[in-house]
């Protein structure tokens, strides 16, 4: 990719060869599907795994994030309206098997991981 940026080649002509492996590919289905502007709502990371694994933009609003089931159903029965809302810090916690920690942001009346 580096070189072909090099070259002034455009992104929207180059495939990662693990591309044409997918089941069912063909050029045609797959650029529809990059011109298709995409984004995938997921109750955890799961959006930015399939964008990653497509090559595609990442256009999920909750790429290395989660949410909780019920609050997840909650956001996708007005999901415009919770993307309108301020993400609010809440509180850090500390994740004991990685060892790290990580924020939770609310919006609206649904926390985000």
């Amino acid at each position: 990719m580096k070189r072909a940026k090099e070259l002034n080649i455009d992104s929207d002509k180059i495939l990662g060869d693990w591309i044409v492996c997918l089941p069912g590919f063909t050029f045609e289905k797959y650029r529809r599907l990059q011109r298709s502007k995409l984004s995938i709502f997921s109750l955890n990371c799961f959006g930015g795994i399939i964008s990653n694994t497509f090559g595609l933009s990442f256009r999920s609003p909750f790429v290395n994030l989660y949410m909780k089931e019920d609050e997840y159903i909650r956001f996708l029965r007005h999901p415009r309206i919770y993307m309108a809302e301020e993400l609010v810090f809440k509180e850090s916690r500390y994740q004991t098997v990685l060892k790290f920690d990580y924020p939770i942001f609310t919006m609206g009346n649904v926390s985000v991981y």
